[in-house]
């Protein structure tokens, strides 16, 4: 993930499953993020979401500047060739 201002892409984690949760983001920042597929061959390339994403203060809470938790769910396809 980077936010928007930035060049460097930073690694949020890893993970089996199609859900991460991204973590102390600051509230209103552009976000943009990339996903790429592991396996014993090595990583493929990375595919980057086409919108960024911008954290807002959870409904019904006091809205400071870090926002605890912005959740994605990826949809990953694969095909044989």
């Amino acid at each position: 993930m980077r936010p928007t201002s930035k060049k460097t892409w930073t690694k949020v984690d890893e993970t089996t499953s199609l859900e991460l949760t991204a973590s102390k983001l600051t509230q209103g920042t552009e976000y943009l993020f990339r996903v790429a597929a592991q396996n014993a061959v090595g990583v493929g390339d990375f595919i980057e979401l086409q919108k960024p994403a911008i954290p807002k203060a959870e409904f019904g809470k006091h809205a400071d500047k870090l926002c605890s938790n912005l959740i994605f769910g990826f949809s990953v396809f694969f095909s044989m060739y």
